[in-house]
Order: structure tokens, then C-alpha cells, then sequence
């Protein structure tokens, strides 16, 4: 593919990068991004954490990192917050994976500086990222896979701990290959994975069974409280800054109460309503939906987007308020 050649002589031109992915990173976003940091060293551009900036070329800047992810090969090198940002003059380029567009990056965007290439590489139709280089295919399941496509054309070696991350990757964004968006190839890839060693329960124990009992108290008491609407076409959750409290969990695996809610017979649309824990004036909204509604548009009223099935979307005001008005939009959709 062109655009890949493209991308690997971009990463070529410069020796120092800054790579980081969306708000709330997840398996796909942090899998890529160590797996692309692995590539970057094995390019001669060696990967470092924001801590030890001497000689490095390599900075992995997310505001945060789930605990379920805490496993991953090379997560110690990855940067916490705004003070994790390594200095404009330490970097020469900007790397930004699986964001979706600029509003999935409003932690840190307006604290970049705007005058260092930006190399864009996503698997959703709504991405607004403007680069010198911007490979979206939404095609592909995981931003992991092109990862993966982008090491191969390198003709780099897939390293066990590069394989984790990228099976990681693959399985969180595509629902254990269970999506419709999941095709052939990522079944292939992940069996090439499997070849460099790596275990699945290795890999699925932490990741998936490695719960706190506050995180089930928290899943069982969104899960309780489901309402079913629209003739039971609809059904949505809710996660609120008191049961974050109550629990002492913020409920990170939103894909897992999603699961749920789509599994009632006779559900097309799953909603799930997350306020922030900075402030009950901001809230995410994330839903899956099947034919006739396009999640992508449904969310792209609201400033977000995503992909045809699944989508998301943050609104700056208040839950009942973004309950109210998203709900009026899928009632125009149905």
C-alpha cells in the first residue's frame, strides 16, 4: 500500500517523537502505541519513558493508564498527564493513534505545540486530524492491525512482547472477535501472534479476570438500573460521579456493560451515560447500534463519532440534560 510506504518514510525523516492516543486510553490505543514504540527502537529511534529524556527519541504521553493494562510490555515507559509532556524541543514529530478526531484529544491538544508534524493514523471514518501523513482506514478492526501491517512492511521481527500488545489490541476492539467489523485478516493475524509465543491466558487472565469487588458492586448496580425504551428497542445505563464514589470504581470497561445491554433481545441501540469524575457538567456518551441507525452520525450531532456500530461522544452539560437530547435524536433516527 502506498500510504503505508509513505508512513514508514515519514517516520524515517525524524529521530524523535512524542506518540500518544485518546482521552481514557484503551487496549487498542495503549497496544499500539507500545507496539509502535518497540518498531520506532528497532528503526534505530529508541524508545524511552518522559522520566529519563536524556538521549531518548521516544515519549509515550496518555493521560492515564487503565490498571487492566498495567501487564503490557514497556507500559513503565509510558507518561501520566500534562506533566509527563516532554518539552517541544525534545521531540521533532507528533504520533497520534486511534484518536477519532481532535475533541478525543482535548486533555492534551491545546498543550501541543502547532508547528511539529503530525503523522495520523486511525480506523475511524469520523478522524478530523489534519497531518502530514494521515492513514484512516476503517476498514481495518484495530489500529493495532495497521500497526502490525506497518512493522511488517518494515520487515522488522515481531517480537513476543510486540505480539502482546498487538493481540491486545485486536481483541479489546473487536469484542473478542465477535464485532461485525471483524474481518478474515484479523483472525490470521492473531494466529501469526500466537506463533511468537505468547499464551492467551496469559494475556486474558489480567486482562479480563483481574476485577476489583468494587469494580463488579459498580457493574451490577449500572446493570441493575437499565431502562428499556422505545418498545425495548433502546436500552441505556448510566454511570454517575456518586456510584463512583459508593464503589470506589469508575466503571473503565465500558465496552463490557455495552456487551450487556445489546444482549436483551430486541435491543438495536445500547446508550450508556458516563459522567465525568471531574464535574457533573460533562458527560461521555457511547452507544452501539444496528441498521437503521449509523452510531458514526448518531454521535456526530453531539461533536463525537466512531465507526457505523459503535460510536461515541462528550457533552459539556449536565446527564439529564444529555440523556434527554440523545434520546430525541434516536427516536427521530427510528
Amino acid at each position: 500500500m502506498k500510504i503505508i510506504k509513505r508512513v514508514l518514510a515519514e517516520l524515517r525523516k525524524h529521530q524523535r517523537f512524542l506518540i500518544t492516543t485518546h482521552a481514557r486510553c484503551d487496549g487498542d490505543g495503549l497496544g499500539s502505541e507500545l507496539a509502535l514504540a518497540a518498531m520506532l527502537k528497532r528503526l534505530g529511534k529508541a524508545a524511552a519513558s518522559p522520566a529519563l529524556m536524556r538521549g531518548k527519541t521516544a515519549y509515550i504521553v496518555n493521560d492515564g493508564v487503565p490498571a487492566e493494562l498495567g501487564f503490557l510490555p514497556g507500559v513503565d515507559k509510558v507518561g501520566r498527564g500534562l506533566k509527563a509532556l516532554p518539552a517541544p524541543d525534545k521531540y521533532d514529530a507528533l504520533i497520534i493513534l486511534d484518536a477519532g478526531g481532535v475533541d478525543q484529544l482535548d486533555w492534551i491538544w491545546p498543550h501541543l505545540p502547532k508547528n511539529k508534524p503530525i503523522i495520523n493514523i486511525d480506523h475511524h471514518p469520523s478522524n478530523d486530524i489534519s497531518g502530514v501523513v494521515n492513514w484512516i482506514d476503517e476498514d481495518m478492526a484495530a489500529v493495532g492491525e495497521m500497526i502490525y501491517r506497518l512493522i511488517l512492511a518494515a520487515r522488522l521481527k515481531i517480537t513476543k512482547d510486540i505480539a502482546t500488545c498487538l493481540y491486545v489490541s485486536l481483541d479489546t476492539d473487536t469484542g473478542h472477535f465477535c464485532f461485525s467489523n471483524t474481518p478474515p485478516y484479523s483472525h490470521i493475524m492473531a494466529a501469526q501472534l500466537l506463533q511468537t509465543g505468547i499464551k492467551v491466558r496469559e494475556v486474558i487472565k489480567p486482562l479480563y479476570e483481574n476485577k476489583l469487588m468494587g469494580d463488579i458492586q459498580l457493574f451490577a448496580e449500572c446493570i441493575r438500573n437499565i431502562k428499556l425504551l422505545l418498545g425495548g428497542k433502546v436500552a441505556v445505563a448510566f454511570l454517575t460521579r456518586a456510584m463512583f464514589r459508593k464503589f470506589r470504581s469508575f466503571g473503565s470497561e465500558s465496552q463490557t456493560y455495552l456487551t450487556v445491554l445489546r444482549s436483551i433481545k430486541g435491543v438495536k441501540v445500547a446508550l450508556l451515560f458516563r459522567e465525568s469524575e471531574q464535574g457533573p457538567a460533562k458527560v461521555k456518551v457511547s452507544v452501539r447500534a444496528e441498521a437503521p441507525i449509523d452510531a458514526d452520525k448518531l454521535m456526530h450531532n453531539f461533536g463525537g463519532g466512531g465507526h457505523h456500530r459503535a460510536a461515541a461522544a462528550t457533552l459539556k452539560i449536565p446527564l439529564a440534560k444529555a440523556y434527554a437530547i440523545v434520546l430525541n435524536q434516536i427516536r427521530k433516527s427510528l
